[in-house]
């Protein structure tokens, strides 16, 4: 694997913005797959394996971002880019947090595609729903 190139100081800006539109994105991922747990077995099998497959990309390449900003913490840096690096910290453990929870929440999802209800009799998709709540209770929320 070749050795990554890291970015000087003066790129902290770019990858700050860059940072918090991935943030973003991400969190509003979560937010689609929470309502998708909400309302079972709209999401199909590939569509599902997709989302596991992008963000366990993601996650494995994410430790770019956590090695660029380790190394700006160890630079010798005025206040205002201390505390810059330091809020680009927190976001990137954020996204961390997010794309963990994405990836479980997509795990989790496995379990009540389309394709699983089909495969159920009727009696077992009857019994699954009322064990979710049935019509109208969403007493079971997200499990993230």
């Amino acid at each position: 694997m070749e050795e990554p190139t890291w970015q000087p100081i003066s790129v902290l800006p770019v990858l700050t913005d860059y940072i918090a539109g991935y943030l973003a994105e991400n969190e509003g991922q979560l937010a689609l797959l929470q309502e998708a747990w909400d309302r079972p077995y709209r999401l199909d099998d590939a569509t599902v394996n997709r989302v596991r497959d992008t963000y366990s990309r993601q996650a494995d390449d994410f430790w770019l971002f956590e090695e660029q900003v380790r190394r700006w913490h160890e630079l010798e840096l005025d206040d205002r880019q201390r505390t810059s690096v330091e809020h680009l910290g927190q976001d990137v453990v954020r996204v961390r947090e997010v794309i963990s929870a994405i990836l479980a929440l997509a795990e989790k999802l496995t379990t009540v595609t389309i394709e699983r209800l089909l495969a159920q009799s009727d009696l077992e998709a009857g019994l699954t729903w009322l064990a979710r709540g049935g019509a109208g209770n969403r007493s079971e929320r997200s499990p993230t």
